[in-house]
């Protein structure tokens, strides 16, 4: 169920799912952030998490991302996390209003899946360098996922970029 089969979709389909998993893996801590960081929120505050996330991040983008691939992990991972963001968040904001009875506090609970990918942007010294060399990161986590894949075939961008 859970199992991503190239042969079994077309080629836009798959490049589709390789495009999109090649912009969620070199972002995967704060991909995951819903699901993590609002525990770490709601018993250590805003302050831990922003530091967590942002020493997590260090580490997966200089030792983790470009060195290991797993497809099992992109492929349970996106489900999971689109299935519990918001009613964790949900459940976070009740149980922080019946707990702290702080109003503010539980507004951010219950909108912390939106909280987090506004936090993508302390990913943004990562990202410097231009758009020819996040192309070539992009295109090189999309060959990494691609050879996990079994697939060699090169995308038309790729193509386009060789000609």
């Amino acid at each position: 169920m859970l199992r991503w089969f190239a042969n079994k979709y077309t080629e836009e389909e798959t490049q589709r799912w390789i495009l999109l998993r090649s912009i969620e893996w070199p972002s995967y801590p704060n991909f995951l952030a819903p699901l993590w960081g609002i525990f770490i929120v709601y018993y250590f505050g805003w302050l831990v998490y922003i530091v967590t996330l942002i020493v997590i991040t260090f580490i997966w983008k200089f030792y983790i991302m470009n060195n290991y691939v797993s497809i099992r992990l992109m492929e349970v991972m996106g489900l999971w996390v689109n299935l519990l963001k918001w009613p964790l968040a949900v459940i976070f904001a009740i149980v922080s209003f019946e707990s702290h009875r702080n109003i503010i506090f539980t507004l951010f609970l219950l909108i912390f899946p939106f909280i987090t990918y506004m936090c993508s942007y302390l990913e943004f010294p990562y990202k410097r360098g231009g758009i020819d060399k996040n192309l070539a990161r992009m295109l090189k986590m999309q060959n990494m996922i691609r050879s996990k894949l079994g697939i060699e075939k090169l995308t038309k961008l790729e193509e386009i970029l060789n000609k």
